[in-house]
């Protein structure tokens, strides 16, 4: 995406595609009577859209039959079915336009037999049709995560089921399967993992370069780049902080077959920061990793600016700690194993009181009414940026990539005079706003 986040690999995605047709389908479905699983909305997307546009049909049924609607993935209500909103097509008919959009086509779909079942219908009723390939359980996708989500987000680049209370959309995850099989077939197998640009930061205690020259600034950043997969991703974290001893040499790195990710440095790590280019997703991989490997990691920004950074647990400043900054525990958000800004503080004036003697027990009476009025606020913001958050992922699209982390910051920085709301959160929150002039 871009030159110091994701690399584009030229090869696979240039080659011919193949001559048989492709055509997606995608089922999204409701609960009847005998815990069955019936379609009650149908997607068909072609991969010559121009001559075959998609299509996107409600399915008739009796809502007196239906036990879940499953809205929340659905995105189905009675209204939709009953055909009280808009058209409908019986249940034979819909399969019959299935059928039919199959032939001279294979059929492509992200667990298939379930979208098939679905429907009423088996392979062996697809007349005509070329072939049935699942875009899950049918490729090799070479480790990666094989949720619909996930390959779309690290194959595609693609967002996909951002819809909030509005549920899935089928055409959205019938194009995204149909895509995703054209990328396995121009690769000829799993497409190549896409590369993603590591900074890992050297202090410069121990930071030799490799010709033996010692490092001039206090903090040696060295950018290197590993394959987007947990397994690459695991290995880099364990190489660069070998179970929390925070020392990596040149040869360590290189041997975990990272590509090189180590060369030239020698010496004591104090934190791995990943790109802003990640998503929500997968700045939670590195979270996960990190966590399972006994490392401190701490997302910090908002929008396009965010990103993950891992450290170890201990004394090991994190980022900005040479140049004078804040350390992490010192700002909004969790510390890098810290305890918090506002602890520390409170610690510090009980502290001095008891050591002056006189005036302690008024100074902890102070300094008591001054905490309990922090917290008043700290609550008040939290429950703020809760609210602000549902309101996001209930509204879907570009406003479910905000995690609740992320609106708490912007929240909190907002309430501190540090900076504006993101102007699509300050939108929302105009629209929820109370008589009391907030939100």
């Amino acid at each position: 995406r871009t030159a110091m986040g994701w690399v584009a690999l030229p090869g696979w995605a240039q080659t011919s595609a193949p001559r048989i047709p492709l055509v997606g389908l995608d089922c999204e479905m409701v609960q009847v009577a005998s815990r069955r699983m019936v379609a009650a909305r149908i997607a068909l997307v072609f991969d010559d859209e121009e001559a075959h546009p998609p299509v996107d049909m409600f399915v008739r049924i009796n809502p007196a039959d239906v036990v879940d609607y499953h809205t929340r993935y659905s995105g189905i209500r009675a209204a939709d079915v009953d055909g009280s909103r808009g058209p409908t097509v019986s249940p034979d008919t819909a399969r019959r336009i299935v059928v039919d959009a199959c032939r001279g086509r294979r059929l492509v779909g992200h667990g298939i037999a379930g979208d098939l079942s679905s429907l009423g219908l088996r392979e062996a009723d697809l007349e005509g049709c070329a072939g049935v390939v699942d875009s899950q359980a049918g490729l090799d996708w070479g480790g990666r995560e094989t949720s619909l989500v996930a390959l779309s987000e690290d194959v595609l680049g693609i967002d996909i089921q951002t819809g909030g209370d509005q549920g899935h959309s089928p055409i959205e995850d019938a194009a995204a399967s149909l895509r995703l099989t054209r990328a396995w077939e121009r690769a000829g197998g799993p497409p190549p993992f896409t590369r993603v640009a590591v900074t890992i930061a050297v202090h410069a205690d121990a930071a030799v370069r490799s010709g033996g020259a010692s490092a001039s600034s206090k903090l040696v950043e060295e950018v290197r780049f590993v394959e987007w997969s947990r397994q690459s991703v695991r290995a880099l974290l364990r190489a660069c902080f070998q179970s929390g001893h925070a020392r990596a040499t040149g040869p360590q790195l290189d041997h975990q077959g990272l590509g090189g990710v180590g060369a030239g440095i020698v010496g004591r790590i104090g934190h791995a920061a990943f790109p802003a280019t990640l998503g929500k997703r997968q700045r939670k991989l590195v979270h996960d990793l990190a966590a399972d490997l006994g490392l401190a990691s701490e997302s910090r920004g908002v929008g396009a600016a965010r990103r993950v950074t891992v450290a170890p647990r201990g004394p090991a400043p994190p980022p900005g700690a040479e140049a004078g900054q804040p350390t992490h525990g010192e700002q909004a958000g969790a510390p890098f194993g810290r305890g918090s800004a506002r602890r520390r503080g409170r610690g510090k004036r009980l502290g001095k009181a008891r050591a002056d003697g006189t005036g302690a027990v008024a100074n902890d009476a102070d300094s008591a009414l001054d905490d309990d009025a922090t917290a008043a606020s700290a609550a008040a913001t939290s429950a703020r940026a809760m609210r602000l958050f549902r309101w996001a992922q209930a509204e879907g699209g570009l406003l479910a990539r905000y995690s609740r982390d992320e609106v708490t910051e912007a929240v909190a920085a907002e309430a501190a005079g540090g900076a504006a709301l993101p102007a699509d959160l300050a939108r929302l929150c105009e629209e929820h706003l109370e008589p009391s002039g907030g939100c």
